[in-house]
C-alpha cells in the first residue's frame, strides 16, 4: 500500500514501501481507512494506491468495505479465471486484463492476471498468477514521478501500457514461430509438423482470448470516444487502444495462417504417402519379372523352350535383365523411382 500525490511525491509512510506486498497485515483495515481519508482531504491531491498478490476473501473484503467497490467487482477480482473485461464510468473504472509472457523454451504462452479498480482518490491492482511483475512500474514511477501527476487514470494507463506491450511482445514472437513453421513445411526433406502447428495454434487461442473481450474497449480508445476519459488524456489512451487493435489483427492473420499451413502440411503429408505407394509399386513390378521367369521354369515340365539349347541358360538370364532394365528407365522417367 502506497500513498501518492498527484504532483508526483510519493509520501515517505512507514508503509508506503508496501505497496506491492501482499497478504495485507493486521490492522491493514485501519491503515487504509486513515491513508483514504487523508487522501480525500489532502489539498495536493492524492491517491492510495494498493497492490495484492492472489490475495483471500477477507483481504479482499477489507479494500470491498473501506473504498465502497463493488461488490460483483470484488468478486470478478477474486476469480483468478476470469474472462477479460471492462467497464468504466464518469467517476470509477474497473479493468480485467490477462498478462501473457511467451516462454520460448517450452513454446508455450503463459497466462496471468491484473484486475484494477480505479478511484478518484484510490488505485487497486489485484493480481493472480501473473507472469509479469508491476513492479517494474515502481520503476518508472521512480525514474519519471510526473507519470503520476494524472491521478488514478495514469497509474490505469501504465498498467494497461505494460499488458497491452506484453500482448505485442508475445504476438511478434508466435509470428517469428509461425514463420519458422512455414519454411519447414515447404523444406526439401520431409518433417511431420502437424503437431507444433496445432500447439503454436493453441499459444495464440491464449492471446485471441485475452485481447477479443477488450475490443470494444479498444476501438472507444483509438477514435477517442471515451468521453469519460480527460481531453489531457485521451492520446495515451488511444495509443494503447491502437496497440490492442494490432495484436487483435496480428492474431487473428497468424490463425488464419497456421490453418493453412496446417492445409499445406496434410497436403505433402498425402502426396508424400502417394510417392510412397508408386515406390513401393514399381519395386514390386520389378521384383515380379524374374520371379515369374523362375516360376515358369521351375514347374520341371520335359518340353520347356530351349532346354536343351547350350545358350538357352544365359539367354533367359539375360532377356529377364532387359526387362527388368526397361522397367527401371521407364518408372524412373515418370517419376516413380
Amino acid at each position: 500500500m502506497g500513498y501518492f500525490r498527484r504532483g508526483g511525491s510519493v509520501v515517505d509512510d512507514d508503509w508506503a514501501n508496501a505497496i506491492y506486498d501482499s497478504p495485507l497485515v493486521r490492522d491493514a483495515q485501519a491503515a487504509l481507512a486513515a491513508a483514504h481519508e487523508r487522501a480525500h482531504h489532502d489539498p495536493a491531491g492524492a491517491f492510495v494506491w494498493v497492490g495484492l498478490f492472489e490475495p483471500t476473501v477477507a483481504e479482499l473484503g477489507v479494500v470491498r468495505d473501506v473504498l465502497g467497490l463493488e461488490w460483483h467487482q470484488v468478486e470478478d477480482a477474486g476469480n483468478a479465471h476470469q474472462r477479460a473485461k471492462a467497464d468504466i464510468d464518469d467517476e470509477r473504472g474497473f479493468l480485467v486484463l490477462k498478462t501473457l509472457v511467451y516462454r520460448g523454451e517450452t513454446r508455450q504462452v503463459e497466462t496471468g492476471q491484473v484486475s484494477i479498480f480505479v478511484g478518484p482518490t484510490y488505485v487497486v491492482t489485484v493480481r493472480h498468477g501473473s507472469p509479469r511483475d508491476l513492479r517494474v512500474l515502481r520503476e518508472r514511477v521512480a525514474a519519471d514521478p510526473g507519470a503520476l501527476a494524472t491521478g488514478p487514470l495514469g497509474v490505469l494507463h501504465l498498467i494497461a501500457d505494460l499488458v497491452v506491450d506484453g500482448y505485442i511482445a508475445v504476438a511478434d514472437q508466435v509470428q517469428q514461430e509461425v514463420e519458422h513453421l512455414e519454411e519447414l513445411v515447404f523444406a526439401p526433406h520431409r518433417q511431420e509438423i502437424s503437431a507444433s502447428i496445432y500447439l503454436l495454434k493453441r499459444e495464440n487461442l491464449e492471446i485471441r482470448r485475452a485481447v477479443a473481450p477488450l475490443l470494444p474497449l479498444a476501438t472507444d480508445l483509438a477514435h477517442e470516444l471515451l468521453t469519460v476519459l480527460p481531453e489531457h488524456m485521451r492520446d495515451s489512451f488511444r495509443d494503447v487502444g491502437e496497440h490492442l487493435l494490432r495484436v487483435a489483427d496480428q492474431s487473428e492473420s497468424v490463425d488464419s495462417l497456421l490453418l493453412a499451413l496446417m492445409a499445406a502440411a496434410n497436403a505433402q503429408a498425402q502426396l508424400n504417402q502417394s510417392n510412397d505407394q508408386r515406390k513401393m509399386a514399381a519395386w514390386a513390378a520389378l521384383a515380379l519379372v524374374p520371379t515369374m521367369v523362375g516360376a515358369i521354369y521351375g514347374m520341371n515340365f520335359q518340353n520347356m523352350p530351349e532346354l536343351t539349347w547350350r545358350w538357352g541358360y544365359p539367354a533367359v538370364l539375360a532377356l529377364t535383365a532387359g526387362v527388368m532394365v526397361a522397367l527401371y528407365r521407364r518408372f524412373r522417367s515418370a517419376g516413380w523411382l
